[in-house]
């Protein structure tokens, strides 16, 4: 009986470590892919997004697929990405023009420009920070697999020695 309820208890352990890397898998390449998104519609695109008055309110990592906002959606807008990027990876969406408050409650003042030296930095340690994550995630699985065999060496040394 005892047996029986640990090697389930491990058995859901091993499957649930296993399943939690298989969705780490799939989120960190679906950010890798909104990445290479960003970097075609904010950077190698974007003179072509202005002319034709696109404006591409946010990109977000789903779990297939790459939403993409734009303002004054249109099905031929969102067709121009569609036929761009292809429809099996991307949905658009209509997306709102956000608008940066100040502390009196109107509008900010239109003066304050991010520091891209800052972001690129906060960017650079969130990546460490979930590199620094996966790895504990590991540790933690192989940890997992190392207590389970353990628990069944010992069970089964018992049950030899009963036997």
């Amino acid at each position: 009986m005892m047996r029986r309820l640990l090697t389930s208890i491990l058995i859901g352990l091993c499957l649930t470590f296993m399943m939690t890397a298989t969705v780490y898998a799939t989120t960190e390449e679906m950010f890798e892919k909104q990445a290479e998104i960003d970097q075609i519609l904010f950077e190698e695109k974007s003179g072509e997004l202005e002319a034709k008055g696109i404006i591409v309110t946010h990109t977000a990592s789903l779990e297939d697929k790459i939403e993409i906002g734009i303002a004054d959606f249109t099905k031929e807008k969102a067709q121009y990405f569609y036929d761009l990027l292809g429809k099996e990876e991307v949905i658009i969406v209509a997306g709102e023009q956000a608008v940066a408050f100040g502390a009196d409650g109107g509008p900010a003042d239109n003066n304050l420009v991010e520091d891209n030296a800052a972001m690129e930095a906060t960017e650079e340690g969130a990546a460490a920070k979930e590199k620094e994550s996966s790895k504990i995630l590991y540790v933690l699985g192989a940890g997992v697999i190392v207590l389970g065999a353990g628990i069944a060496f010992i069970l089964r040394k018992k049950t030899n020695v009963k036997g």
